[in-house]
């Protein structure tokens, strides 16, 4: 894959949320690892791999990183955060996960032949799609 900007070498997402120690503890139930080092009051610092991190931000500090409102994402989607897994049984086992943590899932399963997707809305509202990628890759 081509890159298109050299000097990006790492993605990390802030999300805001109402209680940060019950999403931290809802995205370990999922089996996502987290950097006590750098996580505080504040926030979770939650690695998804090498070149991606999410930051969970308590609502209070996530206000401190911007001069709009911030959403409430049980009545608004600002974004869908997609992740790619290597099989559909992965699709289905995070989904599954997810759901016995408190998510709920809002939108069936897809299966497109190619491709199969599924996701699952987190306890603050943020929507997650996990996808198996087939015969795009």
């Amino acid at each position: 894959m081509k890159k298109t900007a050299k000097m990006i070498n790492q993605l990390l997402i802030h999300l805001p949320t109402k209680d940060l120690a019950l999403s931290t503890e809802f995205f370990k139930k999922l089996g996502f690892t987290f950097i006590s080092e750098f996580s505080d009051e504040r926030m979770s610092v939650m690695i998804l791999n090498d070149k991606c991190t999410i930051l969970l931000n308590c609502e209070l500090y996530f206000r401190t990183l911007t001069q709009k409102p911030v959403a409430d994402a049980f009545h608004t989607t600002e974004t869908v955060i997609t992740l790619a897994v290597e099989s559909i049984k992965e699709v289905k086992e995070l989904v599954d996960k997810a759901v016995l943590a408190g998510a709920r899932t809002p939108i069936p399963a897809q299966d497109h032949g190619k491709w199969y997707k599924w996701g699952f809305e987190d306890i603050d509202g943020h929507l997650w799609e996990i996808i198996y990628l087939g015969n795009l890759k």
